[in-house]
């Protein structure tokens, strides 16, 4: 059984934080507590609908040195989505290998993919490791 396992098919609600509903925050933030001991913040008061407060968190997060940009993903690097149009992040995913990730959205729930599959491969736009994982 992989550490992954435990999450796939429940289902998605925005601003839920598990453990037996999520939204793609609260699958990040339960990964990185469960497994690598890290306590992220819940940031409870945003919705994972307002991808421009979602853009602010993190790129506070990258201005302070926690996240760095990586070129080639590893296991619990997240893996940073544009939503329609949108040229910048407003979703997110923990990759649980060097190709495949596990995300939370309204219209599958929570899913393991790989990054080449048709629902993902157009949106990945880079990948970021936690500075306790590099």
């Amino acid at each position: 059984m992989m550490w992954w396992d435990k999450y796939v098919g429940l289902p998605f609600k925005d601003g839920a934080r598990g453990p037996h509903e999520f939204d793609c925050w609260g699958i990040v933030q339960s990964s990185y507590r469960d497994h690598c001991g890290i306590d992220l913040p819940t940031y409870g008061d945003i919705s994972a609908m307002d991808v421009i407060a979602v853009v602010k968190a993190m790129s506070k997060g990258i201005r302070e040195n926690i996240w760095t940009p990586v070129e080639i993903p590893q296991e619990f690097d997240l893996c940073l989505m544009k939503t329609g149009s949108k040229p910048f992040p407003g979703h997110i995913g923990v990759m649980v290998s060097g190709t495949r990730l596990i995300h939370a959205c309204p219209d599958a729930n929570v899913v393991v993919v790989d990054r080449t599959h048709h629902t993902v491969k157009h949106r990945i736009i880079g990948y970021l490791r936690h500075k306790c994982l590099s």
